[in-house]
């Protein structure tokens, strides 16, 4: 839905900050104790969907005011990098070595601390949100066709962008809430599931929901398989496959363009 409504083929909702601003509310209800207790298992997940839709909240206040969409993602990327700086602070000023330990293993991602009954939101935002941009799936084709046609064809392409990076980060809040920051599975994933049954939105919508689920598996058991004494965060395997894919897009997009 990201690269749908931007039209840029290397968004995902880590660019819009959503990662960030989580692992920051994460790491200051930890380190502080802030709330500690007050929601019992869903402490940690409640705060950091909070945390996610602030960075999204900002960029849409700053972004949205301008016509191209990319102005959204350059503000998601920059407020990033803010908070991952407050991570950092926090970290190496406020934290104690007790709390270093589980932050950072939450924050590179994995399903360790999951349990059932965390997962009812997170079930509950798939089914209400995905939906939802299930039946509005032929906007997002007609947005193909750029923001003066899909203009011409009587849509509201402001709103429609604003709403669906909305729907986005819900989503993506929700996920990272349960199962920390694992990065690349929103970027990449979409190409494979375009490759495999086009690019209409109906179709590579519930496509890549798909192959997105079963990558998630495959790298959380890769992760508990690669070390006998300690689980690798399903970030890192992520992280370590994800990112040569990454740039062999990046050179693959650049390339074409240049012929």
């Amino acid at each position: 839905v990201a690269q749908a409504v931007t039209r840029n083929p290397l968004a995902d909702p880590y660019l819009l900050g959503v990662s960030s601003g989580a692992g920051f509310m994460v790491v200051l209800v930890t380190v502080l104790g802030i709330g500690t207790g007050m929601l019992g298992v869903f402490t940690i997940p409640v705060a950091a969907f909070i945390g996610a839709m602030i960075p999204l909240f900002l960029a849409l206040l700053i972004g949205g005011r301008y016509p191209q969409p990319t102005a959204i993602i350059l503000v998601g990327v920059a407020l990033g990098q803010i908070f991952s700086a407050l991570i950092t602070f926090c970290l190496l000023v406020i934290a104690d070595e007790r709390h270093i330990t589980g932050v950072m293993h939450w924050l590179a991602g994995g399903f360790g601390d999951a349990r059932w009954s965390t997962l009812i939101f997170p079930t509950i935002t798939l089914v209400v949100v995905g939906t939802a941009l299930l039946l509005s799936s032929r906007w997002m084709d007609v947005l193909q066709t750029g923001d003066d046609g899909a203009a011409a064809l009587g849509m509201n392409v402001r709103r429609f962008r604003v709403l669906s990076l909305l729907a986005v980060s819900v989503l993506a809040g929700a996920a990272v809430s349960v199962a920390g920051g694992i990065g690349f599975i929103g970027l990449l994933i979409p190409h494979l599931a375009g490759f495999i049954v086009g690019t209409r939105a109906i179709r590579l919508l519930p496509a890549a929901a798909l192959l997105g689920a079963v990558a998630m598996v495959a790298a959380d058991t890769a992760a508990r398989s690669v070390a006998q004494s300690t689980e690798v965060p399903v970030g890192v395997i992520t992280a370590l496959v994800g990112a040569p894919i990454f740039v062999w897009m990046l050179y693959r997009q650049y390339r074409r363009l240049e012929q």
